[in-house]
This record gives C-alpha cells, sequence and structure tokens, in this order.
C-alpha cells in the first residue's frame, strides 16, 4: 500500500488518505501511541467524516510497523473509533503486527466489523462489503 504523490495526511503515528474507492487508508509508523496523539488521529477522522456528510468510513490499515500501545490508549480508541469507521481491514506482515490487531480486537473493544490479514488484496475484498 503506497500513499498518493498529494493528499496524504502526515501525523506523528501515520500517514493517511482516502483512497479513489472512498476507504480510509492508513500506513501505521512505529511511535508510541498515547492518548493524545491518538485524540488529533481522531480529530482528523472526525473532520474526514463531516466531509462526507456524517458518513463513516472503512478502515485500510497497515499496521506491519505500529509501535506500542498502553491499555488506556486501547480502551480510548475502542470507544472513538466506532465514532467513525463502519468496518476495518487491519494488514500485518510482522507478527508482532498480527499479535497486537488479534489482541485489540480479542478484548471485545471494536463495535464494528473488524479482521486481520497479511495482504493487502485480501484485507481489500473483505472490506468491501462494507464500503457502500
Amino acid at each position: 500500500m503506497q500513499p498518493p504523490e498529494t493528499g496524504a495526511i502526515e501525523l506523528p503515528f501515520a500517514t493517511l488518505w482516502i483512497d479513489d474507492g472512498g476507504i480510509l487508508c492508513t500506513i501505521s509508523n512505529n511511535n508510541k501511541r498515547t492518548i493524545e496523539g491518538m485524540k488529533t488521529v481522531m480529530d482528523v477522522y472526525k473532520n474526514l467524516t463531516k466531509g462526507k456528510g456524517g458518513e463513516k468510513f472503512c478502515l485500510l490499515s497497515d499496521i506491519t510497523n505500529v509501535g506500542p500501545i498502553n491499555r488506556e490508549t486501547r480502551i480510548y480508541l475502542g470507544r472513538e473509533l466506532p465514532k467513525y469507521i463502519k468496518a476495518a481491514a487491519s494488514i500485518s506482515q510482522s507478527p508482532m503486527g498480527r499479535m497486537l490487531a488479534n489482541v485489540f480486537l480479542g478484548l471485545g473493544t471494536t463495535t464494528f466489523p473488524a479482521k486481520v490479514f497479511s495482504n493487502e488484496k485480501n484485507a481489500r475484498e473483505w472490506l468491501m462489503q462494507f464500503n457502500n
């Protein structure tokens, strides 16, 4: 997954953009996630959602290089993400990324469909059923 030449938003934790199919795409880096930092990300999600008339996004995230995230931040994300996300597909080519995603999903904090994949093609195919 590659960001476009223009239009991508660079944040301390990720690069994000909306692709041609209307899917919100993110590539995570390995910076430590904090509640303060995630509030910045949620502000961006909120503004993007407002730009779509309040419609939620399907989220495609490459979390191969995701950084550490503490319990308090996971709880915060579990509470905030459903406001902006209708389904999420995470891609990880690293065992650590898959483990962190499965831990997050296993906590039962997501109220939207979410799944972890090892490749973008399968993740996109699964996500398209929610992208109407």
